[in-house]
């Protein structure tokens, strides 16, 4: 068995010591039950927009904008009011058994159904699209039965669910909420944890930045798991870099923010990394040329690529956060390694992947698309699939510190999600939680 015995003292957004002499090896999702619950709730969880099926089922505009059919109308239908009777219809549909984890509430007022699958079925289940097809299907049966709808208008309740399903690949036009994208828009194969929004991210957050960043990380050290990266030679770079960028290691990101916040740049934050580096005894000094130039040398690759990633996520807060803007996160990603690489001759964050992210992030979010916003990004996304764990971390602290200049922020396209996890200790501190369980996994052995 590969083992990692590397230790870390691990703080919370406040800067505050949350667990001392932490095991990496204890950070692994596999390890982790702080991580496995996160990504557990996350995969069981789907919301009905229930709103929005019956404006469809009233007005016979079933499957989006453009695709409307009256004689499917139902015009008298009254879901709303009946919310309460389909959600005890609903969970009648999806429970196993009397004490099942199985959880059906309503949100909002009855404007959305909250659906969260047992166990049973998500051990079954080949893939995470479970929640939506099984909670789509008994919220369909639950309208029809409660309110009686006509055999032969039936299937305009599955279209206001499913939308264009499966005349597309997604539930285009439907009521379908999930964090997770469908498994047809992969960009490769295990990449389903990444396909979780920036905004979404961020709403189960609650907005806390640093929050946010690790959560990020722990979705994408699933996605890690998933995708055999998180074994033999790149086993130790990851989990030091996830220690490091997502959890506060250190103190590292939450201290460089502190002393850099007030009226820093993006090259002091490198000067701060820089110094806590030779401090510690991760890089050192090679050579000195004639121009006066200092080439610097890593004593300990993987190691100083944690501390270049914390530095990268302490100059998108500090720069973002100034700004109170997530539109620059693209151009701190690129000049940050830009300028750590050139200014120390040190390698720049995951070798060259993070600033060419950083690259086609900006082109396509300010030039080509010219309105394709961060908070709506994913790493499943072209923009973002070339760097794994260290760049959505950075995305999703920019979108946390957005003050309201998306188009479409996380109140708008995610908002809903606050509200479901609200109640669970892994989402409202999740630098707390993993760093915990990681104890408590050491303690197992």
């Amino acid at each position: 068995m590969q083992v990692i015995g590397d230790r870390v003292n691990i703080y919370d957004d406040s800067g505050k010591l949350v667990a001392d002499n932490v095991p990496v090896e204890g950070l692994d999702p596999i390890n982790n039950q702080a991580i496995k619950k996160i990504l557990y709730e996350i995969k069981r969880t789907v919301i009905i927009n229930l709103e929005k099926v019956e404006k469809s089922l009233r007005t016979g505009e079933l499957g989006g904008e453009f695709c409307k059919m009256p004689h499917y109308a139902i015009p008298d239908i009254a879901i709303i009011d009946n919310a309460e009777r389909i959600r005890e219809r609903v969970e009648a549909f999806i429970k196993s058994s009397k004490d099942d984890d199985s959880r059906v509430e309503l949100l909002n007022g009855g404007r959305y159904l909250l659906i969260q699958l047992p166990k049973g079925m998500i051990d079954v289940s080949a893939d995470y699209t479970v929640s939506a097809l099984v909670g789509g299907s008994a919220t369909v049966q639950a309208i029809v039965d409660v309110c009686k709808i006509d055999p032969l208008k039936a299937q305009a309740c599955s279209t206001a669910i499913f939308g264009r399903y499966p005349s597309t690949i997604d539930f285009k036009g439907g009521a379908i909420i999930s964090a997770l994208g469908v498994p047809l828009r992969l960009e490769h194969l295990g990449y389903g944890w990444r396909t979780i929004q920036s905004n979404i991210i961020v709403s189960l957050a609650n907005r806390n930045a640093m929050k946010a960043a690790a959560l990020a990380g722990c979705f994408e050290m699933g996605y890690l798991v998933n995708a055999g990266n998180l074994i033999g030679r790149y086993r130790r770079l990851y989990l030091l870099g996830f220690a490091y960028e997502c959890l506060n290691a250190e103190n590292l990101v939450y201290d460089t923010v502190r002393a850099t916040g007030k009226d820093g740049t993006t090259g002091r934050v490198i000067c701060e990394i820089l110094d806590r580096a030779l401090m510690k005894g991760v890089i050192k000094a090679k050579e000195r040329l004639p121009s006066g130039f200092v080439v610097y040398e890593p004593v300990d690759l993987e190691l100083w690529n944690a501390y270049a990633a914390s530095g990268m996520l302490a100059a998108t807060m500090v720069n973002c956060g100034a700004a109170r803007c997530a539109h620059g996160v693209s151009s701190v990603i690129v000049n940050y390694n830009e300028m750590l690489l050139n200014e120390t001759a040190l390698p720049d964050v995951e070798f060259g992947r993070a600033v060419g992210t950083g690259l086609l992030l900006d082109f396509l979010t300010h030039a080509l698309y010219g309105g394709g916003e961060v908070g709506i990004m994913n790493a499943n996304h072209p923009n973002l699939k070339t760097s794994k764990l260290f760049v959505m971390p950075c995305v999703a602290a920019a979108t946390a510190l957005d003050a309201g200049t998306l188009t479409y922020p996380p109140e708008k396209t995610a908002g809903v999600f606050s509200q479901v996890f609200k109640h669970i200790k892994e989402f409202n501190n999740p630098i707390k939680s993993v760093a915990d369980a990681a104890m408590e996994w050491e303690g197992m052995k």
